[in-house]
This record gives structure tokens, C-alpha cells and sequence, in this order.
């Protein structure tokens, strides 16, 4: 559309609805926005196709993956063409800000630095190293996964001389190099390079690094169906966790269950699913996972009562007010223990499988999550379970279960009780 009325293109990926043990003050900010001002909509409407990808659905997620979002509300802004020029992540209830955000995307595009320049440049042939490394680290500020093919090429641009200097070493590991390519056996040539790195870096540049190789070599492998990289690339994650073996240990078969479970190897994948569960769920205690509970409850409450101290110490007046950012990280073990153990439980249900060992593995953990966090999903997985395993009448009382409590929840129950009509009609 953008293309064919000759406009920019503007996606609003919003942020979640607001918490509600949000202090107030935090959840009218992030409630109120200086982006419907009249001022904004008139200039946005006027000179930019407008989307907006709710949190959540398929379009945030698409968006969250190919440009690393992780803070919400984010504003992406593109040329015609697609190409990236500008982004931001907080939301303001001042309009100048989204205007000066706007004059910035304005500035951005009209100059040579932009995606849609060196991406013109890159398909008519430009291929020199000093192009290439400033297309790379483009990308990389507006964060956008540096394809492995580009940094393929520019490293094989280098001189071997390249591979003693700890810039250079640093610059091609900060790409996330693939397990076992050109790339990264370049910037390992010289040991003493890597073990600087190492050793010099701070700890999170040193992490985000690791994660990067580790990333990219997962897609690459779910990508070519490659299980030969798969397993490499798991045994690169396993020694980042140096002698802590069994967290090493860990590591490496998450990430093989990832990748089976991803390129639809379903032998494998409910084999790795079941042991992975067994070893590393199952022997966990109660007390220990309430414990990491109420440690991060603390933390959380840390946290919190430190946004509200920022909040009052900025001055009254200033544009950094009345802005806010939801930052979205991976929930932690405690948070998502009985969750995912339902989730992998559901999934072997899903299966198809009619494999009594497994299924009845499955029943055990779906059995913990009701016995320990009871929640009408959990008592959907338990029941579904029986019902594969032909134990109709304890299915029933289970969804209906699961139907109850989600009554009291006052949480939607049309999905249950379509499934329990199913179970009822023997039609699941």
C-alpha cells in the first residue's frame, strides 16, 4: 500500500494492558499518549501508511523476532520499499516528542544513511569492506539480525593479519558467527584474541555474544534441517557454562529439544521432551520452587518501589515525565515452572502419540501442576491426557473441572466447554 500511494509506512507495536499492580501513576501513563494528539494523527495521517500490531497477536511477534523488540510500546518507521530508517521505544504523553521522532525519520531518509541506500548499494555489487561493515553495523543499531551470508563476505575481504587484532576479533563475534563457519573460525585463528575477549570484556558483552552464536546457530540448523550443526552448536552452549556441568549439561539438551521439536522430528523430540522433564522438572521440590518465588517477589517489589524513586526524582516539567517503557525479558524459572511442565505435557498430547509410557509420564506432570498451582488450563491438559488414554468419564470431571474454576477466575471458558462437549460426545 505504501508503495502504491508513495508514503511512508508507520507500525505502532503496542505494549500489553496495563498491570494492575502497576502504581497508578505508571498505569495512566502508559494508559495516555501523546500519539493520538491531533497534531501527530494530522501529520501521520497524511504522510504515512499506519499499522498498528497489538501485543501479543501474530504480527507483534513476527515484528518482535525480525527487529529484536523486547521494550513496548515500539514505533518503527520505513520507507517505502520496507527498509528500516528509525525507531524508538517509550511512550509519551507529550505529542512534541512522536513530532520530533518524525522530523528524525524525515532527516534519516533523506541522507545516506539508511537501510534503502545500502540496500541499493549492496545489490548493484558494492561489496568493499568499508561498505559492508558500516551496512553491518546499521543493521545492528536498528536491530536487526545481521544476515550470516553478509558477514561471510566481509570477512572473506580480510587479510589474514586481521585475525591479531582484537577490534577486528571483538567487531566479527558481536555478529553472532555460526558454529563451525568461515566466520568464526577467522575470529578464532589467534587463541590469544579469543582468550582477551574473554577475559577483558564486561560479563553482559561477553553473555550477548555467546547468545548470539548460540542463537544464530539454532535458526541456521531448524533452517537447513542440519542436525549435525544442531548438535554443534549445542556443544557450544554447553561449555559456556564452564564446570558447572550440570546446568551445562542443561543447556545442551534444550537446545537439542528446540530443535527437534522445530524441524517436526517427532521421535526424537518426544523422547528428548520426556527425559528433559523427568531430569530437570520433576526432582525439583515444592519448597524449593516457592522459594524461588518469594525471592523474586522481593526482587520485583525492589524494582518497583526504585521506578517509583526514578519517577519522582525527575523534574517536573521535563518531557521524561510522563514517559514510560514496558521492557519485556524471559520469565524466570520459578515464574514459568508449572507452566511450562503443562506446556511440555500438552505437547505430547499433541502428538498424537499412543505411546502409554509417555502419555503416562505426561499424566504425572500434568498431575503436579493441578496438585501444586491449580488453573483451568492445567485441568484442560489433565483431561485431555485421559482422554487419550480412554479414561472418558475421569476426562469429563476433569474439563468440567477445569470449566468451574475458570468460572470463579472470570476468565473466558468458551474453549473448555467446547472441549467438553467433545469429550462428552466422544468426539476429541
Amino acid at each position: 500500500m505504501a508503495q502504491e500511494v508513495g508514503k511512508s509506512v508507520f507500525i505502532h507495536v503496542s505494549p500489553p494492558d496495563p498491570s494492575s499492580n502497576l502504581p497508578a501513576h505508571v498505569v495512566k501513563a502508559q494508559s495516555n499518549s501523546g500519539l493520538t494528539d491531533p497534531q501527530v494523527t494530522k501529520v501521520l495521517n497524511k504522510e504515512f501508511v499506519n499499522f498498528e500490531a497489538t501485543f501479543g497477536s501474530a504480527d507483534s511477534k513476527l515484528l518482535a523476532r525480525k527487529y529484536s523488540i523486547t521494550e513496548f510500546p515500539t514505533y518503527l518507521f520505513l520507507n517505502p520499499d520496507g527498509a528500516l530508517v528509525h525507531r524508538v521505544a517509550r511512550n509519551s504523553t507529550n505529542p512534541q516528542y512522536y513530532l520530533h521522532h518524525i522530523n528524525l525519520f524525515k532527516s534519516k531518509r533523506t541522507g545516506e544513511n539508511n537501510l534503502s541506500y545500502y540496500q541499493q548499494e549492496y545489490e548493484r555489487g558494492r561489496r568493499d569492506r568499508a561498505f559492508l561493515k558500516k551496512y553491518m553495523l546499521l543493521q545492528k543499531d536498528l536491530g536487526i539480525n545481521v544476515s550470516q551470508d553478509l558477514l561471510e563476505e566481509y570477512v572473506n575481504q580480510l587479510p589474514v593479519s586481521m585475525a591479531d587484532s582484537f577490534p577486528e576479533v571483538v567487531f566479527i563475534h558481536e555478529f553472532g558467527p555460526v558454529v563451525d563457519s568461515k566466520a568464526i573460525k577467522f575470529a578464532r585463528l589467534n587463541g590469544e584474541m579469543v582468550n582477551k575477549l574473554y577475559k577483558t570484556l564486561p560479563l553482559a558483552q561477553r553473555v550477548a555474544i555467546n547468545n548470539k552464536i548460540i542463537g544464530n546457530t539454532s535458526r541456521q540448523a531448524i533452517e537447513h534441517n542440519d542436525r549435525a550443526l544442531a548438535l554443534k552448536g549445542a556443544s557450544f552452549a554447553r561449555g559456556t557454562w564452564g564446570n558447572d556441568y550440570r546446568k551445562a549439561q542443561r543447556t545442551y539438551d534444550n537446545n537439542m529439544l528446540r530443535f527437534y521439536g522445530a524441524t517436526n522430528d517427532t521421535a526424537n523430540h518426544l523422547l528428548s521432551l520426556i527425559t528433559y522433564y523427568d531430569r530437570y522438572y520433576m526432582p525439583v521440590s515444592v519448597d524449593s520452587v516457592e522459594k524461588m518465588m518469594v525471592g523474586e517477589e522481593a526482587l520485583r517489589e525492589t524494582n518497583r518501589e526504585k521506578h517509583e524513586e526514578d519517577i519522582k526524582a525527575i523534574p517536573k516539567g521535563t518531557t521524561r515525565e510522563t514517559q514510560t517503557v514496558v521492557r519485556i525479558s524471559k520469565s524466570s524459572p520459578s515464574q514459568s515452572f508449572y507452566s511450562n511442565l503443562n506446556n511440555a505435557a500438552y505437547q505430547v498430547y499433541l502428538s498424537g502419540t499412543t505411546n502409554e509410557a509417555y502419555l503416562n509420564r505426561a499424566m504425572a506432570w500434568s498431575k503436579r501442576t493441578i496438585s501444586e498451582s491449580p488453573k483451568p488450563a492445567y485441568y484442560d491438559t489433565f483431561a485431555h491426557l485421559l482422554y487419550r488414554l480412554k479414561f472418558f468419564s475421569e476426562a469429563e470431571a476433569m474439563q468440567e473441572k477445569a470449566v468451574e474454576l475458570a468460572r470463579k477466575e472470570k476468565v473466558p471458558t468458551t474453549y473448555l466447554e467446547q472441549e467438553l462437549l467433545k469429550i462428552r460426545q466422544r468426539k476429541l
